[in-house]
């Protein structure tokens, strides 16, 4: 069932960004996986895409590794409906520290 949250489509650019940033966080960094969940729920997520691929996330035990090869394996529709192959191989490089990871979540938290 979706909810207003999820179905929002103009999220302010700042966070998308933020959002896309704790993604490719959670891809590069598993062991963030744990921590964020226990903070974000999908509903948290402002963008449809991200709803989606947070919740391929939290499903994907393997980091990048695991991110990468169910995007290789999905079909084109699944990976248009995350936002495409190019946006989600574009994910693990917006990672920046994994310290950085959990007070994003936190972030995020607060702002839904």
């Amino acid at each position: 069932m979706w909810t207003a949250r999820e179905t929002m489509t103009d999220p302010s650019e700042k966070q998308w960004e933020q959002e896309a940033d704790l993604l490719g966080g959670l891809i590069v960094f598993p062991a963030t996986v744990a921590p964020v969940a226990s903070i974000l729920t999908p509903n948290d997520f402002a963008t449809p895409r991200h709803v989606a691929l947070y919740s391929a996330v939290l499903a994907l035990p393997g980091g990048v590794e695991a991110f990468l090869d169910y995007v290789g394996d999905c079909d084109p529709a699944t990976r248009d409906g995350f936002g495409g192959a190019v946006y989600l191989l574009s994910l693990p490089g917006r990672a920046t520290v994994p310290e950085l990871v959990e007070p994003l979540a936190w972030h995020l938290r607060m702002a839904s």
